[in-house]
């Protein structure tokens, strides 16, 4: 088995067409990889278009507002990612002259840029032989190799990665390594992995072995960390208070409702308390959904706040920020939010 050669044979032949791999330029790169990061590529296509469009070169995102970054990161979550490239442009204008780095080291220590990372953007812009260890190739040297470890644990990333070093073909790191994480994607799947049609069948430990179904290995999960948000939704047809979050926490600079937090254990209580709550006017429990994050579970709550006086309504105001109903487009919100703010205008 020649695996560089015939998987690179095999990329030539089987891979998408996407428009991050249309390019040498450093910056689209690292755009795409940053968004790609905990999203789907069917779902990270049209926020990349987007992002470009609006900030097509370094200056013009170190130049934006954070805001205005992360309204058009909404709803893809993770929102640290917005703010992390954000300030990384920052630091390319001042510490490059806008010029994307092309050493490794250098690109590893913008803010938001892991191992992964600043190897896709070393090989894929500048050909440098440094392999990519995400998820697909942890899968795919996982089983094809009979890798036993946990592909979670940090020692298992070191082996993979230096397994890897060895395989990479070094005139076309660029091709070798999308090809991995392309054939991890497409044939080597998770679930329902096609190895009846995989060139590697015959030398796929996991194939030859039956035990496709039992690699890779993982730890347990940890469990999610439950939150309970309560938020008071004060408007009327011609628009809605909200606040900005400002702490170092999920969803930090972004906007969101009047809102408070219980600390409840167990969760059972929750409603029992939520009938004691407070806020302005009277309150009618509207509706509650439940929103997992990459290490929280959030039990949100939603009321709506009624026959307000024109006293509760100036106290309001003296707290919130009103927004028109014109203008909320302008502002960064967590998708939860954004889309309860659509059925609520919808029904004025």
């Amino acid at each position: 088995m020649n695996f560089a050669k015939d998987l690179i044979l095999w990329f030539e032949v089987a891979h998408r067409q996407l428009p991050w791999r249309n390019t040498q330029d450093p910056y689209q790169i690292w755009v795409s990889e940053i968004i790609l990061q905990q999203t789907r590529v069917i779902q990270g296509f049209d926020y990349f278009t987007r992002f470009i469009q609006r900030f097509p070169n370094i200056r013009t995102l170190a130049q934006a507002q954070e805001s205005e970054v992360l309204k058009l990161w909404q709803g893809l979550g993770y929102y640290s990612r917005a703010r992390n490239i954000h300030h990384a442009a920052r630091s390319i204008m001042e510490n490059f002259k806008g010029v994307f780095p092309r050493e490794y080291t250098q690109i590893r220590a913008l803010k938001g840029v892991g191992e992964y990372t600043a190897a896709a953007i070393a090989s894929f812009a500048y050909k440098e032989a440094y392999p990519v260890v995400d998820g697909n190739v942890l899968r795919v040297m996982s089983r094809l190799f009979g890798i036993f470890e946990p592909i979670d644990l940090a020692s298992t990333h070191t082996k993979i990665r230096i397994q890897l070093e060895n395989l990479i073909d070094k005139d076309r790191p660029d091709l070798f390594n999308q090809a991995i994480m392309e054939f991890g994607a497409l044939q080597c799947k998770p679930q329902n992995p096609l190895c009846d049609k995989c060139i590697f069948k015959l030398d796929c430990i996991a194939y030859t072995r039956e035990l496709t179904s039992e690699l890779p290995i993982k730890t347990k999960k940890k469990e999610l960390k439950d939150r309970v948000f309560v938020y008071f939704v004060a408007h009327n047809a011609q628009g809605v208070f909200l606040h900005k979050r400002k702490a170092k926490d999920i969803w930090q600079n972004m906007w969101e409702f009047p809102m408070l937090e219980l600390n409840l254990a167990p969760l059972k209580n929750k409603r029992i308390a939520e009938e004691n709550l407070s806020f302005y006017g009277t309150l009618c429990y509207d509706k509650q959904i439940v929103q997992c994050l990459s290490h929280q579970k959030l039990h949100i709550s939603f009321y709506q706040c009624t026959h307000l006086s024109t006293q509760e309504w100036t106290e309001l105001q003296q707290k919130y920020v009103f927004v028109k109903k014109n203008e909320i487009s302008k502002y960064a919100m967590p998708k939860s939010i954004a889309e309860y703010l659509e059925t609520i205008f919808k029904k004025n």
